[in-house]
C-alpha cells in the first residue's frame, strides 16, 4: 500500500508543480468536457503553440502517442493519472517513485515536466527549496533533511584561483558548440 501512496503523493507533486488542476489548459485557461484531449491552443511561445492541459500538462501529441497504447479514450482523471504513471514509467522513475525515492525521480523527469527543478527548458521552473518544501523537508526515502548551515569564520576560506572542473567543461562545450565539434578546435 506504501507503493501506491507514494505514486499518488507523486501525482499530486507534479500537479502542484505544474500549477494545475484536472481542468487547466496551460496559460491559465480551463476545459470541462473531458471526454478527448482539449487540444486548445493556451499559450504560445518562443518555441511554438502548447496545448498543454490537464493536472499533468499533457499536450495532444503525447496523449495521442500514449492513449492508445494503454487503451484510453477520454481524458479524464484517471486517464490523465494513468498517463503520468506512463510517462514516468518511460523515463525510468517509476521504480523511484514507488520507493518514495522522489529526488532521484526528479532528476530523470525534467525533460518531460518543465516545471521541474532538473528541466533543461528555459521556462520558469521550481526551485530545489519549493520541492523540498512541498515534500516536508524529506525527498527521499533514504535521506533525512539537511542540517542547517553553521556561521563559518572567514579566515578558515581558502579561495581557489584554477578554473573548476565544471567551467572547464563548460567553456569547452561552448567552444564545441561555436567551432562545430572538438575536431575543428
Amino acid at each position: 500500500m506504501a507503493e501506491q501512496s507514494n505514486v499518488g503523493k507523486f501525482l499530486d507533486f507534479l500537479g502542484a508543480a505544474e500549477g494545475a488542476s484536472y481542468n487547466t489548459i496551460v496559460g491559465g485557461g480551463s476545459f470541462s468536457a473531458f471526454d478527448k484531449h482539449p487540444n486548445v491552443v493556451g499559450l504560445r511561445t518562443k518555441d511554438g503553440p502548447s496545448t498543454a492541459a490537464g493536472k499533468y500538462q499533457i499536450t495532444k501529441t503525447t496523449y495521442d502517442d500514449i492513449a492508445p497504447k494503454l487503451g484510453i479514450t477520454d481524458f479524464s482523471p484517471a486517464s490523465q493519472d494513468k498517463i503520468a504513471i506512463e510517462l514516468i514509467r518511460q523515463k525510468g522513475a517509476l521504480q523511484d517513485v514507488q520507493a518514495g525515492n522522489y529526488e532521484a525521480a526528479i532528476s530523470k523527469l525534467g525533460g518531460t515536466w518543465a516545471s521541474l527543478p532538473s528541466s533543461p527548458y528555459s521556462q520558469p521552473k521550481r526551485s530545489n527549496e519549493w520541492v523540498s518544501n512541498w515534500f516536508g523537508g524529506k525527498i527521499s526515502a533514504t535521506t533525512t533533511p539537511l542540517p542547517r548551515l553553521q556561521n563559518q569564520a572567514t579566515e578558515s576560506i581558502v579561495p581557489s584561483y584554477g578554473p573548476s572542473q565544471i567551467g572547464m567543461a563548460f567553456e569547452e562545450a561552448k567552444a564545441e558548440a561555436k567551432y562545430g565539434g572538438i575536431g575543428n578546435q
